[in-house]
């Protein structure tokens, strides 16, 4: 998908109909501006827009992201063609989406952490690290994935799927050992002593902090799936440990919504190298280019 090409299309359709760009916009209830920024090949209509721009200009959907008339006798070719163009657009879009708001959730935290003092400022500047860190990737690899040829990209792609295994793998060695589940007890009236657990350990899920053994359990199963969908390029089990990632995560998460003393700093960095494995399999499970 063109948007450059696009652009001069609907240019040429609205010159055709006798529109100037302010009534074009007018008829399908955008600005002049929207109308502009399409001509000139620096955005696209959105999804909503194309079937009554292309009723206006008395086209098609199809024509106007393919950027040019399409031939009888080739609409079948260029519909499978334009439909994965959709695709890779639309997925293209969504990778911006999640990069911007990684990086926007990264500093806000940040700057939350400039705030406090003391062993609570890591409690901010680990997990905002890992978010800007992540976006960063996102970027880097969506800018220089466009530029790759299919072969060089898919290599790409196995060598990303090489860093989540391995993210999840020290995640989960770390989950493993007696550092990163947190309990908190009360020595005395003033007194409270801070003990770590593994993950998998049943002392903290008897003292109701359910969480860290539910994350335990999530980061083994993806890191199996995501170990076996690589070597065997098992698309469905890729996608499964893509949402048992996202499920040892949250729970990674959750015992610091039940109070800040449940994390330490071990607990930070496990949940950093999911968000990280997380990230790495998005990119790796994209659609190929």
């Amino acid at each position: 998908m063109d948007a450059g090409k696009t652009g001069k299309y609907i240019a040429e359709c609205r010159k055709q109909k006798g529109l100037t760009q302010r009534e074009l916009a007018e008829q399908i209830g955008v600005t002049d501006k929207a109308v502009s920024r399409w001509e000139t090949g620096k955005g696209m209509p959105e999804i909503s827009l194309l079937q009554p721009l292309a009723a206006v200009l008395d086209t098609s959907v199809g024509e106007l992201l393919e950027g040019e008339p399409i031939v009888r006798e080739q609409l079948s070719q260029k519909s499978d063609e334009i439909i994965m163009e959709a695709l890779r657009y639309s997925g293209e879009m969504l990778r911006k989406i999640i990069k911007w708001m990684l990086l926007t959730a990264g500093i806000i935290v940040l700057l939350l952490g400039t705030v406090v003092t003391g062993s609570s400022y890591w409690i901010y500047v680990i997990p905002g690290v890992g978010m800007v860190a992540a976006g960063l990737l996102l970027g880097i690899y969506g800018g220089r994935q466009r530029k790759m040829v299919r072969k060089g990209a898919e290599r790409m792609k196995k060598w990303i799927s090489v860093i989540a295994i391995v993210c999840l793998a020290a995640a989960l060695v770390m989950e493993i050992l007696p550092i990163g589940a947190v309990l908190v007890f009360a020595a005395g009236p003033d007194e409270r002593i801070k003990e770590s657990f593994s993950y998998f350990s049943l002392t903290p899920f008897g003292y109701a902090n359910f969480f860290p053994l539910f994350a335990g359990i999530a980061t083994a199963a993806a890191v199996l799936c995501c170990l076996i969908g690589t070597l065997f390029e098992k698309e469905k089990l890729k996608n499964a440990a893509f949402i048992l990632n996202i499920s040892a995560l949250i729970f990674s998460l959750l015992p610091f919504l039940m109070s800040r003393d449940y994390m330490n700093l071990f607990s930070w960095i496990i949940s950093l190298l999911l968000l990280l494995a997380l990230a790495a399999q998005a990119m790796a499970n994209g659609k190929k280019k």
